[in-house]
């Protein structure tokens, strides 16, 4: 590196010897115009600056140059090997012997590679702030910057004057709708900007992510169900984490609210079969009591749902006189309790659910082995399995995929809000063999339908029992009953 300051030149003798000395080969190259056609700034430049030839190894690019990636420089390269640099650089003047590149970084780079000892430069003296404005407004204003890139200029550039992106805008030929989009694309999270900056995520998906700007774990959800999902847009996406943001803002609202020591409880409908609490009002099922007659009462409860929505309830319905037993619930005898004929269902439907348990757990022996000895695997299986893992989503068919993982023996994971999410590990391709996923997805679309007790008559469920008999498997009598009684 010189140690001195380069002698000046006249311009005229400067671009001669420019010429004379970048100039390798008679043999003509192209080169682009991206490169050699002079930018605002640089023509400016070239006014109040002085031409010099510098030597190569004088010249400083710059840490902080907006553009991270300087491509192909093979054919630019073979330009200034065979025709010399026909634009000069424009360089700062550090005034200790080096000169840190302004705009020409790729013909700095391709210099080097073509083997020049020394290149033309438009030599200016610029303070840190001028120097930094020159160089981001050069970058931005050529083409071929990513828009991270583009977006990390403007950034830079608001910072360095102040200006509004309206005033950035008109400076630069941009909109102002350009320009708050390009700034926009810097609120995401680095995971995001890394699919961008990649090519796994378009330009336009990574606008709409923009909209969960201040919640990085939705984003993760929307980049890893998108990953994994076929069908489902970011944009679908994006407006389902919206809602899901919206309706925990009014659960949370509604649980502030809800007076110190009263009893509450969380639920995603209002309904009343399967739950011990009935709504208050004079309808059959419900508690004929006002909201300020029952909530001194121990057993006031108060339902939210997912909307937010605040139900009163009574949590002990069948203690009050003012309960009106509907007609869905079971019957009660004349004087109170059950029938002998109720007690005998009833006795019957406890005897064949543990029976119906007991051969579950027998026949998820069978399916362990099943699975586990799938070990072949394809890429036609893979894509096969993957689009079918994508039309099922982790709430509709959370049943089926928690049966799946069981099979599996894998452990589903959960995010911070605590919701289980079944299909990342289902899609991890190293956990198991896609022939042991795609067996334990058919398996469990049977064996669900045979826990619950429906859907016998199904194809699923026939599938199911043919491969355990298969396997030696032997039903118990009322699995063979409700078999036989489902084929007709």
């Amino acid at each position: 590196m010189a140690t001195g300051k380069a002698p000046i030149t006249p311009i005229g003798t400067a671009r001669s010897a420019a010429a004379r000395a970048t100039r390798r080969s008679p043999a003509p190259a192209t080169t682009t115009a991206t490169d050699l056609k002079p930018s605002a700034t640089e023509a400016a430049a070239a006014d109040v600056g002085v031409l010099r030839v510098l030597p190569l190894n004088a010249l400083r690019p710059a840490d902080d140059n907006v553009r991270r990636d300087l491509g192909d420089l093979g054919e630019l390269a073979a330009s200034i090997r065979g025709q010399g640099i026909l634009q000069a650089l424009l360089v700062n003047d550090a005034g200790d012997g080096t000169f840190p590149i302004v705009a020409g970084h790729r013909r700095h780079a391709a210099a080097a590679i073509a083997s020049l000892t020394e290149v033309p430069c438009i030599v200016r003296s610029l303070d840190e702030i001028a120097r930094l404005e020159a160089m981001i407004v050069e970058n931005i204003q050529r083409s071929g910057l990513s828009p991270l890139e583009e977006a990390d200029g403007f950034r830079r550039l608001t910072d360095l004057t102040g200006m509004g992106q309206r005033a950035l805008g008109d400076r630069l030929g941009r909109s102002q709708a350009h320009v708050s989009k390009r700034l926009a694309l810097l609120t995401l999270p680095e995971p995001a900007q890394a699919a961008l900056a990649a090519g796994d995520l378009t330009l336009e998906d990574a606008h709409t992510l923009t909209r969960l700007k201040d919640q990085p774990d939705r984003i993760s959800n929307v980049l890893t169900t998108a990953k994994i999902s076929r069908g489902w847009s970011v944009a679908r996406l994006v407006d389902q984490e919206l809602e899901r943001a919206e309706e925990q803002e009014k659960v949370a609202a509604a649980v502030a609210a809800v007076p110190a020591g009263t009893a509450y409880e969380l639920v995603d409908y209002l309904h009343r079969s399967g739950t011990t609490w009935r709504q208050l009002g004079n309808l059959p099922g419900e508690v004929n009591l006002t909201k300020a007659k029952h909530r001194k009462q121990p057993c006031h409860l108060l339902v939210i749902d997912r909307q937010g929505t605040v139900t009163p309830c009574c949590s002990n319905p069948t203690g009050h006189a003012e309960y009106t037993k509907p007609s869905w619930e079971p019957g009660r005898s004349a004087g109170g309790g059950l029938s002998d004929q109720e007690k005998k269902d009833r006795a019957e439907s406890r005897r064949r659910n543990k029976e119906l348990k007991i051969a579950a757990a027998g026949r998820l022996v069978h399916l362990h082995r099943l699975v586990d000895e799938a070990a072949a695997d394809d890429e036609l299986l893979h894509d096969a399995v993957e689009a079918w893992l994508g039309d099922l989503s982790s709430y509709e068919d959370r049943h089926l995929l928690s049966l799946t993982c069981e099979l599996l023996h894998l452990e589903p994971t959960k995010d911070t809000w605590g919701t289980t999410n079944y299909l990342t590990v289902l899609t991890d391709r190293k956990a198991r063999p896609w022939a042991a996923v795609a067996l334990a997805l058919t398996l469990a679309a049977g064996e669900w339908q045979a826990r619950a007790q429906q859907g016998w008559d199904t194809p699923a469920v026939t599938a199911l029992y043919r491969r355990l008999k298969a396997h030696g498997y032997q039903p118990c009598p009322d699995e063979l009953t409700l078999l036989t009684k489902a084929r007709g």
